[in-house]
């Protein structure tokens, strides 16, 4: 079932800004989401929680919206300070 809904909202129109090659930078009290055809500004202190697996660091903005990044673009070190910037900013 879910699987049929992500392929229909795929399928909906231009959804370029949505997979593919996407920049992430923390600048001042944001992060900052630029791909092709979108560039996104999100406030740091305004993000719901931070989560890790296996695979990813799930960014949550809501309880159901998350930003999903890869481990495999990350050093553990990056990986270590995104997740203490964003838990420092969330707490504070």
């Amino acid at each position: 079932m879910i699987k049929r809904q992500v392929n229909s909202l795929l399928n909906e129109g231009n959804n370029e800004g949505l997979i593919g090659q996407q920049t992430l930078d923390i600048i001042d009290n944001s992060l900052t989401i630029i791909n092709q055809k979108l560039t996104t500004v999100i406030i740091i202190s305004k993000l719901n929680k931070v989560v890790e697996d296996d695979r990813y660091v799930f960014v949550y903005s809501t309880s159901i919206n998350a930003l999903i990044i890869p481990k495999t673009y990350l050093s553990d070190e990056d990986k270590d300070e995104l997740i203490k910037i964003i838990n420092d900013k969330i707490t504070s």
